[in-house]
Formats: C-alpha cells, structure tokens, sequence
C-alpha cells in the first residue's frame, strides 16, 4: 500500500498528454518561450517542515526528527519502512510517546511505522488509542497496522473501542474489524455488536454483527436480538440470524429450534427457523424433524410463499427420506414435490432464491434420486412436467417385515448395460428382465441387501463417486409405496457392492425359466409354476428345467432362445433328467433360425445335451439342407459330439456328400478310433471325400498311415488329392516321405511345389535340410521365393541360415546373391564379407542395405551415401569379431551386454543369454536378427526368424523357448 501511495505521488508529476495527442492529430512544437526577467540571486533556505505539516521544526527530540525524516522520503517501500523502524527501535522505551503521537499523523505510512514501533514499546492501554487512530486512519494498511498492533497489546483480542469501528464509512475496514473481532471474540464486543444488530445505520453493519454474534448464543440477550433479527429488512441479516441460532446442532440449540418452529407465525420467520433447522441436520446427520412439528409443517406448505412452503416441504422431504414411517407424509409426497420445484426451478423470484434454493435442491434430489448436475436448475421444471403423476419419493430408511417381502423390486443396471429385476409376486407388473421370486427367494434377496445396509440410513440414497467418472451401476429398491435409488460411479463401493451383485445376478439367473412363457401369458406361466420351484431341491428343480422347457422353442424370440440354450448348456447335471424330445425339439428349430448362425450354434450344443443314437438321425436331417458354411460347421461339431463310433458309421453308410465330408473331418479329432474308417475313405469313389479323409489323417499324426498318404502323394492323382496327401506327410513328419516331397517340390504346377514345401518345412532331420540345399537355386528370385523362405525359417532361423550359408560361394550368382541378403536378415555375421561385396554392384538396394544393418548391427540407411558409409564401416571393422559388433549397438542403446560376451569362450554363458534376451524384447527391432543368432550360439536352442517388423508380443511369445533354457540351468 505504501508503494502505491508513492506510486501515486510520483505519477501526478508526470506531464499530462496534449489534447492533439489524445485525439490522434499532429502535436506542433510550441512557440519559443518570451524572455523573462533574470532572477536576482537568492540564498536557498533550508527545507525545515515536513511534508504533513505535523512534526513542529525544529523537531522536538530525536525521535520527532526520524518520524518528520521518514514523512520527506519521496516513495516508501517495506524496506524503508523497515530501516526506519529498525531505528526508532533502537532508541529504546522512550519512543512509545511519540508513536502515540504520530498516530494522529495525516500520513498514512507514519501510522504503520508508529503502530509496528508500538508493538514493540507499547502498553496495553495504548489498544484504546490504536484503535481511536484506526477510526480516522485514510488507507486500509494504516487501519489495518493499527487494529494489528491494538490486538497484540491488549492480549489477543481487540479493545471494546474496536468493535465499534464494524460501522465504518469504508467496507474494507469492517472487513479488517470483523476478521479480527472473529478471530477471538471477547464478551466485551457483546454490547456494541448487539447495538449494531438491532440499530445498524445498513444492512451489511447489522449482517457483520449477526456473524460476530454466532459465538455468544449461550447469551439470553443475544438470542433474543436474534430472534428479533428474523424480521430483518435484509434477508442476507435473517438468514445469518437463523443460522447463527442453529449453531452447530447442540442439543440446546436444537431444542431452541424446535420451540421456535411450533411457536412462530406462519410466515417468513418460520421459513427462516425451518432453513436453521435443516441446517443443523446437516451438521448432525440425524433426523431432527420429528412427528410434533409435521401439523405446523402442513399448514406452512400450504402458504402461497414461495420461500415459506418450499423450506416446509424441505423439512417434510427430509422427514420422508430418513424417516422409518410407513407412510411418511403420505399423500403429500406430490405437494412436497411442487413446492421443491418451485422453490428451486427459479421461475417465479423470491428474495430468499440464492440463499435458500441450494438448499432445498439436495432435499430434491433426495427425494426423486435425479441430479441436474451442471445444468441450470430450470432442469427441474422441464422434469417435474414429465414425471409429476404417479411420483414415488426416494426412501432413505427401507424396514420390512415378512409381510412386505411380496411387494419387494429390486432393479440394477450395470453400465449401459441391460436392467433386470428381481420382485415378489405382489410387486407392480415389469417389464422383460423381471424374475419373481417365491417366499424362499424372497427371503434371500433381503438377506443379501440387509448384509450390505441397503435397507438402512447407513447407506443413503444418491450419487457416490467423482462425477467426471462414468455410471458403473445405478440400484433401485421399492417396498411397496417406499423407494430407494443409488447410482455408483467409478470405482465407488468396489469394496462390498461385487458381492451383492452376485447373489442378485445368481437368484437371477436361477430363475431363467420364467422367459419360457407365451407372449401376453407371461405371468400366468410363472405364477402357475413358482411355488413348486420355490420349494423344489435340486434335482426337482432340473426336472423342473427340461419339463417347462418342451415346446417353447417355436415361440421364444431369438434373445430368448439363446439365452434359455446357454442357460442348458451350462446347467450341471442335467444329463440325468434329460428327455430326448427337448433335443429333438431344439435341432428341429435350427432350419429356422439358420439366419443367426450363433443361435444356430446354441441350438445345437442344446439340442446335443445328451447325444443319444435316436436323436443322430433328426441332427443329420435337420442340418443336411443348410447353406454352407455353417451346415458343415454345425455338422462337424454335432459328429464329434456324437463320437468317433456314429462318425464312422455316418462316413460309410450316409449317401450325401456333406455329411460323409463332415464325418471324415470330424474322425481326425477322434483320435485313433476314427483311423481305419479314414483309410477306408482314402478309397472312396469321391475326390472330396478322399481328400478331406487325407487331412483328417495327417492330423491324427499315426505314422503307421504313410505307405496310403505316400500312395495319394505321387505324380498323376489328381491335384487337390496330391496337394492334401503332401499336407498330411508334413503332418506326419516322418523322414520317409522327404523324397516324395522334394520330387513334387520340382513339379511343374505351382501349387503342388508350394504345398510340398510347406510340408518340408514342418519335418525335421538332416535329409530335410540337404533338400531345401538342393532345392533353393530353383526358388531364388522367383515369385515363390518368399513361400519357400517362410517354409525353411519355420523350421528355426539356424537351420535357415545354415542351408543359405551353403550357397554363398555357389557359382550361380543370383542364387548366391539371394541367399546372403536372406542370411543378412537374419542377422548372419558370415554373409557380411559377401554382402559388402554386392554394394559395388547395387549400392542403393534396400533388401541389400537392410541384411547389411542386421547383420553389422549398424545402421547407415539414412545417409546421403550408405553404400559408401558401409564400405569405410567395413574396411575399419572387418577384421573385428563380430560379438563386438553387436556389443557396441548394444551399448549405444543403453543395453549394455557382459564383458565376457565378446571373448571366444565364456565361461558363464547364462549371463550373457539373460543380457543378449533383454536385447532382444526391450532393444530397438533392428539388433533381434543378430540377438537371435547369438542365443543360438550361447544357448543351441533354435526358434523362428524375428525381425524388426515382428510384433512385440510375438517376439516374447518366440523368446518363451530360451527362457525355459535359463530356468533350466538354474534349477541344475
């Protein structure tokens, strides 16, 4: 403050702007001053008075003379003010008469400096003066200096004089009275604050004396201005009143409360003693409205004011919610509604709006469970219009007795997911997802609420959880005319709510019989049939599931059926009360529901429950006339379900096509059960049969197969025949059939060499190798070149590279060529030399410039002139070891790898495997082709070729094999 007093001095002896300049024209010069007189000279005087004229001159003592010298200064900031302080400090007790002089100083600054200096000399009778000194001080630093340092003299709190400044003409200076008269209040301040309540010359003086009053309401007198107050011109004043005579919800208070509900007229006052009343339930978390203010409560709800009828109805609303009462308040819940809305709406205006809507809207939400949360509180009219008829008020206290239980709901929601509901048969009518229960039932649903306090004040009705978090489950609980809504959001309640839920999903689910119903009988079918299942065991209640469920399937709708299928499929035990017509039923439906295939799907793992030898036929009949795919999925899945004996029998006795194919295909699960009716279809007259027989016996693995599989494999059977039968010996495995594969690799049609390949992938031993040797040149730069490479890297990225390592000195260049980018890729150290040769020739090939990063672990790619950057590499490191190579990339990356890694022989290899496996799943892409490479070296465990572009979820999936190495040598 002092700095902007200065600040303003200083800016009144800046030039004003000329009028020209302000309007934006041209500012000529000013015409050359006239010449004046020459001054006689004159002896300069010295400058003896102070700038406030206060101080006399000369200064009476040293103390004056600092004072008049810190009035000249010309811009006082803290440290000055400090300095000077510091001085005035120093000369000890003897200044306290003077800072009570300079109190009456007009300059501000002097009564900071005196009102600190007295802090530190002062007497407790020098409060009185500070306080005078605040009365006429011209800033609010200075009044605020002296209420600080009045304060501190007279032991914490201020003179009696003090209080008497709440009224004064500057409202910053009430503002500094009334935070220190709060600070500590003190029964001195009583008879000005209560002169000030009842004969405040405004508003805002009598409001500052109401708050100040809040601490002094154990005083008679006090709460009868109070009281008074509540007839105050300023309803800011009577809500301060009420509030300050409802206190903190002490029992006292509380029954003062009370006295005044039932004692006031009906009009303002009340609403306000209602307002105080609520305000102490706040506090306390208690229910206060009690049965003996209901009757006044009534009348005052039916008073045209606004503020009046709406506080009543808060208090009834409150009464209602908490309240264990049956019936609560009765057939005034719609009227209670009405007066809420209308107080919190903001149609209408009333001057208690800002104060009081707030208030009454938490008892709106209360009571309907809704919340309008960041939107204008209009929401609510826009609300009340719709849902005003039929309004049920939210409980927050549910008892019930045995006798409650048949009208009992209980409805939740997951997410956005789909509501169900669980009620007892004396419950309104709902809609679908509605189970009745019986008594039994009944009783366990309370149980489960009860467990949780749902029924109780414990936990109350409204929203739990941030609101920036989404809805995870919105509960409801009606008894009859008593309602209780809760909406969790986030994470609130994770800690009981799952375990609830659970047993309201289980009785839910348990009772998934009652969808069977006709449509518009629904009800009639499950009262028929609830008592019997209500007192049914377990195994009744299975037969009870089969019994209801004949002859529904053709009038459920497809939600339904499904549902009720998979509700048959997972139910235990329901082999022994099986009846073969509901399987009969249930296949006979899929025809008509081909349109879904999941539900077809359902009917069927239904439908085959129990796959009894009479319900075989029906299966085949129904889905012989299906369109494919599904009528072969669907056949294929009920044969295995049949098992291998009826597949077979099915495979060489049924005269149509699909269905034999689909028992070929599913004897290739059966096992060794399904073999000898296979090899039989390896016979058939039908290609598609005999070809499908074929993949069914390269799955089952037999070997003992080979010499039918090898027959079908040779030149002249039929192409898709041979291409399968070549399948089926990769299947197979066996190194006999790697001459009858490396012949058809040389065929001339392109299917069957790819097929043969692909079966040479999957057969391991020497002679596999030595044929992809022999059969490479022929592949290499061809369209199936790539075919062929992910044949032999299938079979593991070291056995790739070492049949291309076998073809870098060969004298056919392409196929030289191809194999050492291909060997590069994977990370080869021993393709470089030929790889480095190749730049000469095709310096910007990107095939060749990628095998080169992979396996120099270097990276040149982006440079202007990789060739020639990858030469001068060469020409350095060549004659390296290779480990150093990927030691260092390693390193740059902040993966360092052991010491010992780049010695000939490490003697601690499991090291150095753990290093090069954090390379390989947390280092850059580029460095796993070479990672791999060393594993193998270190580890002699193989796996598929990894590089740069492999998905991080495959590249650990393929690292599983070396880390089952590591485990293995650490458990010996």
């Amino acid at each position: 403050m002092l700095a902007a007093v200065a600040g303003a001095a200083a800016a009144v002896q800046q030039p004003a702007p000329s009028p020209e300049r302000e309007r934006g024209q041209l500012e000529l010069p000013a015409p050359p001053p006239k010449p004046k007189p020459e001054p006689q000279p004159q002896v300069k005087a010295p400058e003896l008075v102070a700038p406030s004229g206060f101080w006399t001159v000369p200064a009476a003592n040293r103390v004056e003379e600092v004072f008049a010298r810190f009035e000249r200064e010309p811009a006082i900031q803290e440290p000055t003010l400090r300095t000077y302080l510091d001085e005035l400090r120093s000369m000890g007790l003897g200044t306290r008469e003077t800072a009570l002089k300079a109190l009456g100083s007009p300059h501000a600054p002097s009564l900071v400096l005196a009102s600190r200096l007295l802090v530190s000399v002062g007497k407790r009778e020098d409060a009185e003066a500070l306080a005078a000194a605040a009365s006429v001080a011209g800033t609010l630093d200075s009044a605020s200096a002296c209420l600080e340092a009045a304060t501190r003299l007279n032991g914490g709190w201020l003179p009696e004089t003090a209080a008497r400044l709440l009224d004064h003409p500057q409202r910053t200076v009430r503002s500094a009275v009334e935070g220190r008269l709060a600070k500590l209040p003190h029964d001195s301040h009583v008879p000005a604050l209560l002169d000030y309540l009842r004969n405040g010359r405004d508003s805002d003086v009598r409001l500052r004396a109401a708050r100040l009053l809040r601490s002094f309401t154990g005083n008679e007198d006090v709460r009868a201005a109070l009281t008074a107050a509540l007839a105050d011109a300023s309803v800011p004043v009577c809500f301060e009143a009420a509030e300050a005579l409802a206190g903190s919800g002490r029992p006292e208070e509380v029954a003062w409360i009370r006295e005044r509900i039932l004692a006031a007229e009906l009009g303002p006052e009340l609403g306000y003693v209602v307002h105080g009343l609520l305000r102490q339930q706040q506090a306390v978390s208690v229910l206060l409205v009690d049965e003996a203010m209901l009757a006044r409560l009534r009348l005052a709800l039916g008073t045209g004011d606004l503020f009046v009828s709406g506080a009543a109805a808060a208090a009834l609303a409150e009464y209602h919610f908490r309240s264990e009462s049956e019936d609560g308040i009765g057939r005034l819940e719609g009227e209670v509604l009405h007066a809420l809305v209308r107080a919190v709406g903001g149609k209408a205006f009333y001057a208690q709006y800002a104060r009081f809507s707030p208030l009454a809207e938490e008892s709106l939400k209360r009571i309907t469970g809704e919340d309008f949360r960041g939107q204008d509180r209009s929401a609510w009219l826009a609300w009340h219009a719709a849902n005003y008829e039929g309004f049920r008020s939210v409980r927050g206290v549910l008892p019930l007795l045995p006798a409650d239980y048949a009208r009992l709901e209980v409805s939740w929601q997951r997410g956005d997911g789909a509501a169900r509901v669980l009620a007892g048969s004396g419950a309104a009518a709902a809609g679908p997802g509605t189970r009745l229960l019986g008594d039994g039932g009944l009783e366990a649903m309370v149980a489960a609420l009860d467990e949780a306090q749902l029924l109780e004040v414990a936990v109350l009705p409204g929203t739990y959880g941030p609101p920036e978090e989404p809805v995870g489950l919105r509960l409801e609980i009606h008894a009859g005319t008593r309602r209780k809504r809760l909406t969790f959001r986030g994470q609130s309640g994770a800690s009981w709510l799952p375990a609830v839920l659970e047993r309201l999903e289980r009785l839910h689910q348990e009772s998934a019989w009652q969808s069977l119903g006709a449509p518009g009988e629904e009800r009639a079918f499950v009262l028929e049939r609830l008592e019997r299942w209500d007192r049914a065991d377990a195994l009744e209640r299975r037969r009870c599931l089969v019994e209801w469920s004949l002859g529904c399937a053709p009038r459920l709708a497809d939600a339904t059926l499904a549902a009720w299928c998979e509700k048959l499929v997972a139910e235990p035990e329901l082999e022994g009360v099986w009846d073969a017509r509901l399987g009969r039923e249930l296949l006979a439906e899929i025809p008509a529901r081909a349109g879904d295939t999941a539900l077809a799907s359902l009917l069927l793992g239904a439908g085959l429950r129990v796959p009894a030898p009479d319900v075989l036929g029906p299966f085949l009949d129904a889905l012989a006339g299906l369109e494919e795919p599904l009528r072969s999925d669907l056949l294929l899945q009920g044969l295995i379900r049949f098992g291998p004996v009826a597949a077979a029998e099915v495979l060489r006795r049924d005269e149509r096509l699909p269905v034999r194919v689909a028992a070929a295909r599913a004897l290739g699960r059966a096992g060794g059960a399904g073999r000898d009716a296979l090899l039989a279809a390896v016979e058939d007259p039908n290609p598609l049969v005999v070809r499908m027989a074929l993949r069914s016996l390269g799955e089952l693995g037999d070997r003992s197969v080979l010499p039918q599989v090898l027959a079908r494999s040779e030149p002249g059977q039929p192409k898709e025949v041979r291409k399968e039968a070549l399948w089926a010996l990769g299947q197979l495995r066996a190194v006999e059939g790697v001459p009858a594969l490396a012949l058809a690799a040389r065929d001339e049609d392109n299917g069957i060499r790819l097929a043969a390949v692909d079966a040479l992938g999957h057969v391991p031993g020497k002679a596999v190798e030595e044929a992809f040797v022999a059969l490479f040149p022929e592949y290499a730069a061809t369209p199936l070149e790539v075919p062929f490479l992910r044949a032999l890297e299938q079979r593991g990225a070291a056995a790739a590279r070492a049949v291309l390592e076998r073809h870098l000195e060969t004298l056919q260049p392409m196929a030289a060529r191809r194999a050492a980018i291909h060997a590069g890729r994977l990370g080869d150290p021993v393709a470089a030399p030929f790889l480095v040769g190749l730049l000469a020739e095709t310096p910007n090939d990107p095939e060749l410039l990628d095998a080169l990063a992979f396996s120099l672990c270097v990276d040149f790619r982006n440079t202007p002139d990789p060739a020639g950057v990858y030469t001068a590499w060469w020409r350095d490191n060549s004659r390296r070891s290779p480990s150093i190579w990927l030691a260092k990339a390693a390193a740059d990356c902040g993966l360092p790898l052991p010491d010992e890694f780049t010695q000939p022989d490490a003697k601690h290899p499991t090291e150095c495997a753990q290093a090069l496996l954090r390379l390989l799943e947390s280092g850059p892409g580029d460095l796993r082709p070479a990672a791999t490479y060393y594993l193998y070296q270190l580890t002699g465990v193989d796996a598929p070729a990894l590089t740069g572009h492999t998905p991080k979820p495959v590249v650990q999936q393929t690292a599983q094999g070396w880390h089952a190495w590591l485990q293995a040598r650490a458990s010996g």
